[in-house]
Order: C-alpha cells, then sequence, then structure tokens
C-alpha cells in the first residue's frame, strides 16, 4: 500500500464524514422549515419589486407574465425595473411593458453612473422604491404566483432585516439538471451553515431587504465595487448588526440554466468571493471538489474494490440528500444526472480556479471587473 493512497483513503474518509454531517444538519434544518402559513392581505407590508436587467429581451416576456401573476394586493406592490445600459432591445420591451402593465416603472442607468454595473443599478432602483419592503429578482428568473407574498410572510414572521430566498436552475439537458444539483447543494451548505453561525451570503437573483435596515448598511453605493455585489451586501448587513436570515422555500424562484462559457464566468465570479469566506468552509469545498482523483489514487495504489464501496456509498449519501432537498422544495430530482455531478464539479471548479490564477479579472454581463 502506498503512502499516496492510504493519504487519499484518510482524506475521503472525511470526505464521507462531513457529507454524513451535513446530511444529518440538513435533516434537522428541513424539519424545521415546516410549511410556512401565507400572510393575509391586511398583514401585508407595501411592497417594492425591483430588477436590474441588462440585456434581457429573450426573457422580459416570462418575467412580465410571473410577475403579472403575483398573488399580492396590487394596491400594495409596485414594480421598478432598471435598464442597465443594455446593448439590446431591452429598453424598447420595457417601454411596451410599462404601457401595458399600470404596476410597472422602469428607468435606465445613466452613462457614467457610478458604482458601474448591476449594483449601481440596484442604487437607482431603491432611491426610487417607495415600499417598506423590497424585493429583489434577476431579469431572467421566474417567480411562482406565491412567492411576493410568501417572501413578505417570511420577513414579518421571522423578524428578518435581510432575507435570503431559494432560487433553483431550470432547463432541458444534461448541463442543465447538473446546474440544478449545483444549486440545490450550494443551498443546502448556505443553510446549514446559517444553522451554525452566520449566513455567509445571499442569492443575489432572489432576496428581500426591510427599507430602514438598508439605509443602515449605506446604499449600495458604498459598497466596494465588484461583480458580487450580494455578498459584499450580506457582509455589510452582519457588519451593522442586522438580522439576516436565509431559508429554503418551498415555491423556489426558477433561473435559466446557463451555457458552459456563461457558467465558466458565473463560478469564477463566485470563487472570487469565497476566498474571503472563513477557513473552514474553504477547507470543506476545497476538499470535496478532490473526490474523484482521490478515488482514482485509492483503486490504483490500493485496490479498486475499496474505491468503488467507497464510491457507492459516496452517492448513496448524495442521493439521500438530494432526495431530501428536492421533496422539500418540491422539483423533481434527476438522478441519472447525480452519476456524473463529481465530473461535473471537478472541471468547472477547476476551470474556474485556473482562470482566477492567470487572471484575476472577472467578465459578466458583457463587462470586465478587476478585484
Amino acid at each position: 500500500m502506498s503512502p499516496f493512497a492510504i493519504v487519499a483513503l484518510l482524506l475521503f474518509a472525511c470526505i464521507l464524514l462531513i457529507e454524513w454531517v451535513l446530511l444529518m444538519r440538513a435533516l434537522s434544518v428541513l424539519k424545521k422549515e415546516k410549511v410556512h402559513v401565507l400572510a393575509e392581505d391586511a398583514r401585508l407590508p407595501r411592497l417594492s419589486i425591483l430588477v436590474a436587467a441588462r440585456n434581457e429581451e429573450d426573457s422580459l416576456a416570462t418575467l412580465m407574465q410571473a410577475l403579472d401573476r403575483q398573488d399580492y394586493p396590487r394596491q400594495l406592490l409596485e414594480v421598478i425595473i432598471a435598464d442597465d445600459q443594455s446593448e439590446d432591445g431591452t429598453w424598447p420591451l420595457l417601454q411596451v411593458a410599462r404601457r401595458r402593465f399600470s404596476w410597472l416603472r422602469t428607468l435606465q442607468v445613466p452613462e457614467g453612473h457610478r458604482p458601474q454595473g448591476k449594483q449601481g443599478a440596484l442604487d437607482l432602483l431603491c432611491r426610487e422604491a417607495k415600499g417598506h419592503v423590497w424585493l429583489f429578482l434577476d431579469a431572467d428568473t421566474l417567480p411562482p404566483p406565491s412567492w411576493a407574498r410568501e417572501m413578505a410572510s417570511r420577513m414579518e414572521e421571522s423578524g428578518a432585516d435581510l432575507l435570503s430566498g431559494t432560487t433553483i436552475a431550470r432547463g432541458k439537458g444534461l448541463l442543465a439538471s447538473l446546474q440544478q444539483l449545483d444549486w440545490m447543494q450550494a443551498l443546502c451548505m448556505l443553510r446549514v451553515a446559517a444553522s451554525v453561525d452566520q449566513p455567509l451570503t445571499l442569492l443575489g437573483n432572489n432576496f428581500g431587504f426591510r427599507r430602514k435596515a438598508y439605509h443602515k448598511t449605506g446604499s449600495w453605493a458604498l459598497l466596494p465595487e465588484g461583480p458580487a455585489e450580494d455578498y459584499a451586501m450580506c457582509l455589510q448587513a452582519k457588519e451593522k448588526g442586522l438580522h439576516v436570515v436565509q431559508v429554503l422555500s418551498q415555491s423556489p424562484v426558477m433561473t435559466q440554466s446557463m451555457g458552459l462559457r456563461a457558467l465558466y464566468h458565473q463560478r469564477k465570479r463566485w470563487l472570487s468571493a469565497s476566498r474571503s469566506v472563513p477557513l473552514r468552509y474553504q477547507f470543506i469545498m476545497l476538499l470535496r471538489w478532490f473526490k474523484l482523483p482521490l478515488l482514482v489514487g485509492i483503486a490504483t495504489g490500493l485496490a479498486w474494490q475499496v474505491a468503488a464501496g467507497l464510491a457507492i456509498i459516496h452517492w448513496l449519501s448524495r442521493r439521500t440528500l438530494f432526495g431530501m432537498l428536492a421533496r422539500h422544495i418540491h422539483v423533481r430530482l434527476p438522478y441519472f444526472p447525480l452519476l456524473f455531478f463529481g465530473m461535473y464539479e471537478l472541471l468547472l471548479n477547476g476551470a474556474a480556479w485556473l482562470g482566477l490564477l492567470f487572471s484575476r479579472s472577472i467578465v459578466w454581463k458583457g463587462r470586465k471587473y478587476k478585484p
């Protein structure tokens, strides 16, 4: 037995232990996430739904339909969409939508506005919002009809100043299914981390903010400019002593899955922010990404039967975890793609880390950001 095989075996045993702890903790968290009772109209706050849109002409029609179906009193609701200097037909489509939907307001981010990017668009949206509670969406998301009422109800019930919602990828094909699993795993880890310590970040495409709490943070404009504005805002909120809550909703928002190129840049953006999370979480993420190389080391240096047995144990624990999550958030679990999820993680995260190593700049939504 080679020393490398022994080390690989010990590290993989650590992975199994970590995933078993995650599984037990997730089970405890999901039991506490009871079916949420939606608030009646009389208890709902005045609400603003805020959307920053850049080059989203293909997504606006479905977004408008989803927003028009929201089960929220119209007299308490406003929707504001900011065109973030789009280079396609987003702004003309927004003008057409504004004439059709009385609840919709639109604005454009002017050239040269600072901060740049989505952060600047969010800053302008918050200046215009009149609601007591603000809900933020991305333009490529698809919220279910109960989304606005559920988010507002959860904020009122929990007393949250900042509430991070639940978003799952949608789409057809193997790559889309792998992204759905990826989102489910990330949400579970974030929710478990929040139950142990504090929320690590929030979902920038689905979260809620109390207006009074937002002003305590000093606004989006005062945050450091960068592509991970959601992570920066979460850090600022925790620093100001705000009550940050993360939930696993049973009516998740759906976001469009991505092609390989966009997926690579998204992962590079996520990893650039993850470098400042506590070291214990960085170690867990790093260790879990090398499951396949460790199994190969065990198979070649020890015995393939041992590696196969460990792989089966790992797959069963992973399947159990994903199965619980899928049942809780009412999505169909793609079991076949689960066989390829380890390879997906290794290749995607490996490529993103190499990208950060050779070029720290990040391209997102057609803009280049430097840390």
